[in-house]
């Protein structure tokens, strides 16, 4: 598992966890449609902007890095900010574009939020800022939303977003857990559960290290930087927890790779949709693992920080950062 994770690093690329009965069915975009996908996409928003619906958009990601490697696990993330809530829930542009993409079973993520939410500091996307900066190839409709985070006070390593965003995990993933556990846990609800876990990893992950890393710096967010800066103070158990996601994740996108190769040979999935079943059924581990891994994270973010107890806005804070 070592070399796999040396081989590939699965934190700089975040993969869409797909279902069994997905690859049976082809249901896996293809490396062309992940090409096109942008240039759709970005057109779409540029009629949108010039609508009035939008006041800017940018994309972000693996997809816009340097030295990107697509694979049909890939997806295509977005932060698209809508004039207001209104243009948010009835802007017909945006409702054919994610039909359009789910023909193509192309993943589209990414936050939405409209322009007050912004202004107001009403997110919890500080550590998204540095990723959406480290995106050398992004493409920008309208203004840029990075620019207007930075007008609005908001800064990646803001302490009180953080905590806002580690104060919704436990609701996000572990009650969801715990209501299906006892129940028969299929195919469809693991991928589920994985789906939440791995990104509630990547979050904390990339929030640890944002926090150590100056505005400027292009460090990135990967698993053997993390691995370095917290060894000394995440336990060896929780370090090892977050290691095995890190492992199972390079594993799932070496599967991916060969199921492409096998779709483009025309070879018959029904063989590999059950060795991929025993795959993620031998993974479960993970949904511990991820539950052991962010809460000492948790635990050690809140204790080497203080935060005024009346603070009410991320620009408002008094924040003393601890040494750490």
């Amino acid at each position: 598992m070592a070399g796999l994770s040396a081989y590939f690093s699965s934190t700089n690329y975040m993969p869409t966890l797909y279902y069994p009965d997905q690859l049976l069915r082809g249901e896996i975009p293809e490396i062309p449609a992940l090409h096109m996908a942008p240039l759709q996409i970005s057109e779409v928003l540029h009629h949108m902007y010039q609508a009035g619906e939008i006041v800017g958009a940018t994309s972000y990601g693996s997809l816009f890095m340097e030295g990107a490697h697509l694979t049909c696990a890939s997806d295509v993330d977005w932060l698209v900010i809508f004039t207001d809530h209104r243009a948010m829930l009835e802007c017909t542009p945006w409702r054919a574009l994610l039909e359009s993409l789910d023909r193509m079973h192309v993943g589209f993520h990414g936050p939405v939020l409209t322009k007050a939410m912004v202004e107001s500091g009403n997110h919890t996307l500080s550590s998204l800022l540095h990723g959406i900066r480290r995106s050398s190839k992004r493409l920008i409709t309208g203004h840029d939303p990075l620019l207007m985070f930075e007008e609005a006070g908001a800064k990646q390593n803001a302490v009180l977003p953080t905590l806002q965003l580690f104060g919704s995990f436990p609701r996000f993933f572990f009650e969801s857990y715990a209501y299906r556990h006892d129940r028969v846990m299929t195919a469809k609800v693991l991928v589920d559960l994985f789906n939440d876990a791995v990104s509630m990893w990547k979050d904390v992950l990339s929030a640890q290290l944002v926090r150590l890393v100056p505005p400027d710096a292009t460090i990135p967010v990967i698993w053997s930087v993390y691995e370095q800066l917290y060894k000394a103070k995440i336990s060896p158990e929780a370090m090892a927890a977050g290691a095995r996601i890190e492992a199972f994740l390079s594993m799932y996108v070496l599967t991916m790779r060969e199921y492409d190769l096998l779709r483009r040979k025309g070879t018959a999935m029904e063989d590999f949709a059950l060795d991929y079943q025993v795959f993620l059924e031998e993974s479960r581990h993970i949904l511990f693992d991820a539950a052991q891994f962010v809460e000492a994270n948790i635990l050690q973010f809140r204790h080497t920080q203080f935060v005024h107890p009346h603070a009410l806005h991320p620009q408002e804070s008094a924040v003393e950062y601890a040494t750490i």
